[in-house]
């Protein structure tokens, strides 16, 4: 992901990423998703994206119909898997 190497690299900060990612998708979705992320952060400041893996897991859940992943937590990552 492009927009990763430049957090990397310190071209754009966290905050930035997220608006940058949360601006990607269309405003009738951003209305979508917008309430579920303020029912899980409702103490969020104004102003302040949201961050993006919290995003995803909203957006997953609204757009595949999937009401009961709202409340789950997410899939442990391949990599932090303990396999001993």
């Amino acid at each position: 992901m492009k927009g990763k190497i430049l957090l990397d690299s310190s071209r754009v900060t966290q905050g930035e990423y997220n608006t940058i990612f949360w601006r990607g998708f269309h405003r009738n979705d951003r209305q979508a998703l917008c309430k579920h992320l303020i029912a899980k952060q409702p103490n969020r400041p104004m102003g302040q994206a949201f961050d993006i893996q919290d995003v995803l897991n909203i957006a997953r859940a609204v757009f595949l119909g999937d009401d009961d992943f709202i409340s789950q937590e997410p899939p442990p990552q391949r990599d932090n898997i303990d396999c001993t």
